[in-house]
């Protein structure tokens, strides 16, 4: 009996490090995805309102 518990054990912890670095890794990539999605949408913003950002002036005379 206690061998069984110890091999469902070890089972169980497998399986739970297996699910948490897939859980983790899907994680990262959803992330990745949304800042990917939102800079698109950003840059077809002001693709298409390219008065709406105003560029910053490079003033050489500050440093």
């Amino acid at each position: 009996m206690s061998m069984e518990l110890l091999n469902q054990f070890l089972n169980d912890a497998v399986n739970f490090t297996f699910t948490a670095i897939i859980l983790a890794l899907t994680l990262f990539a959803l992330a990745a995805i949304w800042k990917w999605l939102i800079g698109v949408s950003i840059r077809f913003i002001h693709w298409l309102c390219p008065g709406l950002v105003r560029k910053k002036k490079n003033n050489s005379s500050d440093s």
